[in-house]
């Protein structure tokens, strides 16, 4: 078993996220290794998103309540695979629409992307299982998406939230002594 905890910054961090990196397993018998494994990545993202009336545009009228949301999105980058829980809660007037809205950088407005399902009144959750591919993929990654809960009272959105990178990464790695260099002398092991 390898267990290992640790960080990576700088020009570390930029091999590791493009694949240029690998595990190397050392042995007594085979110093400069006996099995190796690429990193790769499994090309899945998650976001978390925080929503509220903040960043909404244009800004909405809530008479002294405290509409917000929260949010959280999985997508595979590999099929298109996407994911979405949240829930809002003290909006104004009831939910009737729920969308993740795209290109747009903080402070844009843009047209809808993928319709988020509803269910509650003034406190409730949205939530999806869907897909995405090509530039709205590009969007979702670039952080240029949003989430944006519209209400009776504010039509346009009462809280919305930014998309962004968690920047959490998860790998595989297959060790193997095919992938060793020089090939090691394993004398019949496996």
């Amino acid at each position: 078993t390898l267990d290992v905890a640790s960080s990576v910054s700088g020009p570390s961090m930029q091999a590791l996220f493009a694949g240029h990196t690998y595990i190397n397993v050392h042995t007594a018998n085979n110093g400069p290794g006996e099995i190796r494994g690429q990193v790769t990545d499994k090309f899945i993202r998650e976001f978390d998103v925080a929503l509220d009336t903040a960043q909404e545009m244009p800004t909405p009228v809530v008479n002294g309540a405290s509409p917000s949301g929260a949010a959280s999105v999985i997508v595979d980058a590999i099929t298109g695979k996407l994911s979405v829980r949240g829930s809002y809660d003290d909006m104004t007037s009831d939910v009737v629409a729920a969308h993740i809205h795209g290109p747009a950088t903080p402070g844009e407005n843009a047209g809808v992307l993928v319709p988020l399902n509803v269910s509650g009144g003034t406190t409730g959750t949205f939530d999806t299982a869907s897909s995405v591919s090509g530039p709205s993929m590009q969007a979702l990654f670039a952080g240029h998406t949003y989430i944006n809960v519209h209400t009776v009272n504010n039509g346009p959105g009462e809280i919305r939230g930014q998309v962004t990178d968690k920047f959490i990464r998860e790998f595989d790695v297959a060790l193997d002594t095919d992938q060793e260099m020089p090939a090691p002398v394993v004398d019949g092991a496996s």
